[in-house]
């Protein structure tokens, strides 16, 4: 018997979603007092875990407006201190005109 996609597509998703988490905490380890810059990062994803993981500090560029909002959203309903900076910004651009660390940063995701 074939299965349809549309059946199995969720449990992929799902899959897909278990192992990127795990590979994104296995990556980022500990980030005590670290600055993290997550170029694309949409809404926070990888942001959030980092902040988690004790990072310092995030800045999130991205180049949609709606997911950074959401991840704004989502942040201030965790109710805690802004460890995450928000950017509006396309990564095959310079990004002088952003506020972003000046001494640079500690680790580079970039999805």
């Amino acid at each position: 018997m074939k299965t349809s996609p549309s059946s199995t597509t969720p449990w992929r998703t799902y899959l897909n979603a278990q192992i990127e988490d795990q590979l994104m905490t296995t990556a980022l380890g500990d980030c005590t007092g670290l600055k993290i810059l997550d170029m694309g990062g949409g809404s926070g994803l990888h942001a959030r875990k980092a902040v988690d993981a004790g990072a310092e500090v995030v800045d999130v560029v991205d180049i949609s407006p709606s997911a950074l909002h959401v991840g704004q959203e989502l942040e201030g309903q965790l109710d805690r201190e802004d460890k995450i900076r928000w950017h509006i910004g396309d990564a095959t651009k310079p990004f002088d005109h952003l506020p972003l660390e000046k001494a640079g940063y500690d680790v580079v995701i970039a999805n």
